[in-house]
């Protein structure tokens, strides 16, 4: 089974988190401090984190139970067509392929363990608000997974998954007033 992940970053209310000193090192290692990101690092950063995040996500699914450190996750290969940024990253000899797309307010990026499945993962975006602020009480994401005909559970580890015979993968990201889905 392909497995996804997602991760979306709501610009204006998180990006001085990554103006902070020492932002750089907990994100990127050395590899890509030296590699890729010699420019403009502040701006890359949001990026950078929105991509570990969705293989993280994957590596949580795949049995991975330790911390998030984003700096053990290598982005081996990134490209950039105009807003869309795709590549690989590997984390313990494993490859994960990303897309990124950034837009004025957001940042999105979904990961895959198969590269040949990147381009077929299906998004759908449910507006948040202070009382459907997550998943559970989203009233539209809700309805969504009722009309797939999907039994949405959650793993111990707080990890939604889809019980059916489709082998569907889903993972579900919020930030601030946008609560994505992405599914394979």
């Amino acid at each position: 089974m392909c497995l996804i992940g997602n991760d979306l970053l709501y610009i204006n209310t998180n990006y001085t988190t990554f103006l902070r000193k020492g932002a750089a090192k907990i994100i990127l290692n050395k590899f890509e401090n030296h590699t890729f990101f010699l420019e403009d690092k502040n701006s890359i950063l949001p990026v950078i984190w929105t991509i570990k995040e969705s293989v993280y996500k994957i590596t949580c699914k795949q049995g991975n139970i330790k911390a998030f450190t984003p700096s053990n996750i290598k982005i081996t290969t990134f490209n950039k067509i105009n807003n869309k940024l795709y590549g690989n990253a590997n984390f313990e000899d494993q490859n994960y392929y990303f897309n990124t797309i950034v837009k004025q307010n957001y940042i999105f990026s979904y990961a895959t363990t198969n590269q040949y499945n990147v381009r077929d993962i299906k998004h759908c975006f449910f507006r948040n608000t202070p009382i459907n602020s997550n998943s559970l009480n989203n009233v539209e994401f809700i309805s969504f997974i009722k009309s797939q005909n999907w039994n949405l559970t959650y793993s111990e580890n707080s990890i939604p998954k889809i019980k059916n015979e489709n082998n569907i993968d889903i993972s579900i990201s919020h930030d601030y007033n946008i609560l994505a889905l992405s599914y394979l």
